[in-house]
């Protein structure tokens, strides 16, 4: 069985409640959760900063209520603490253990105030943390973390990686279809101004849109008419898991067997229990191959 979760990032002070009320009323149509990452405190082009006020979050506040989203803490303010180089943006990795645990508890002592649910969840901007985050994350009573493939675990902290974003998201349905075997989960991550829809232009270092409110219709639409039973949250994967999520690559296996799995899923399934089937499903495959190649 397949799983397919959504998380939607960057909700704030100053982001586009317009369009984020816009997805949300596509999720609540199709009745499809998500976990929602909202920053707690925005820094303004001038320096001050924005904290997020019920105001800013009265649809998300609803959708927490009635059980469609799942409110997870997005860092502090989402700005860039590291010593630059490309790529290398983060607002928690490589800072001191002290600097990171004050940061999560102020940000989501905030969030508490705005968001009268529970909030179980850290998502860091970029995706980006180190051991320390993990450490700070679990000792301030959080239970999972959602972030990038770099996992830095501590002690019960729950990890549950993004695997996608929209760009992606059906070719990566597609190829769990074809490894159900593994209980392979899907975690599809998505920002506002990835949308077509978004208020302002793409800055100058930012990428064009890639996807759009249509898109997103067709996608939820599609999940809930062909695999029903495939969407869940975040939250109910992390709290409900018995064994830690991984990927085909987490083996010291030889490339040629990993890659009989696509790397972009992450797998229930005990390795012991999956390493018989990914020799299977890798005979299948030479198999099909040499069928196709002595059709030819």
């Amino acid at each position: 069985m397949i799983t397919v979760c959504f998380r939607c990032d960057d909700p704030s002070a100053t982001s586009d409640h317009d369009l984020e009320r816009r997805m949300l009323a596509l999720f609540r149509r199709h009745g499809v959760p998500l976990c929602v990452a909202p920053i707690p405190f925005r820094r303004t082009p001038e320096g001050s900063i924005l904290p997020l006020a019920r105001s800013h979050a009265e649809h998300w506040i609803e959708a927490q209520q009635e059980g469609l989203a799942d409110i997870a803490l997005h860092g502090h303010t989402h700005i860039d603490r590291s010593k630059g180089g490309k790529g290398a943006r983060s607002e928690f990795r490589g800072q001191p253990l002290a600097q990171q645990s004050s940061l999560v508890a102020e940000g989501l002592a905030h969030l508490r105030t705005v968001f009268p649910g529970p909030i179980e969840g850290f998502v860091p901007p970029w995706n980006s943390y180190d051991g320390n985050t993990a450490r700070a994350v679990l000792e301030s009573g959080l239970r999972y973390l959602s972030a990038g493939w770099q996992r830095y675990g501590y002690r019960d902290l729950v990890l549950v990686p993004r695997t996608c974003n929209m760009k992606d998201a059906r070719r990566a349905i597609d190829w769990a279809q074809s490894v159900t075997a593994f209980d392979p989960l899907v975690v599809v991550v998505m920002h506002p101004d990835e949308f077509e829809e978004y208020r302002n232009p793409p800055r100058p270092d930012d990428p064009p849109p890639f996807t759009s409110l249509a898109a997103l219709d067709s996608l939820l639409g599609w999940l809930r008419h062909e695999l029903p039973e495939s969407v869940s949250s975040i939250r109910e994967v992390a709290l409900a898991r018995s064994r830690p999520l991984w990927t085909p690559y987490d083996l010291p296996l030889p490339y040629r067997l990993k890659a009989t799995v696509p790397n972009n899923l992450l797998l229930r399934r005990s390795k012991a229990a999956t390493l018989p089937r990914m020799v299977l499903q890798m005979l299948g495959l030479r198999r099909q191959w040499n069928s196709r190649r002595a059709d030819e």
